[in-house]
């Protein structure tokens, strides 16, 4: 990447194990509105979260 300047762009940070989950820019603020009305948001049950919305 470095050498060809190529820019990662949303699935290919996942594929290139920069991201964690992926998720559709339709989807973003549908996520976000969901993930700041969750209670008390540990790392436990945003990544349980996540992995029911996001695309993996």
């Amino acid at each position: 990447l470095g050498l060809t300047g190529y820019r990662l762009r949303g699935i290919d940070n996942y594929h290139a194990g920069i991201a964690t989950h992926f998720v559709p820019t339709n989807k973003l603020e549908e996520i976000e509105r969901k993930l700041v009305e969750i209670p008390n948001a540990d790392y436990n049950t945003v990544n349980a979260f996540l992995n029911q919305h996001a695309k993996m």
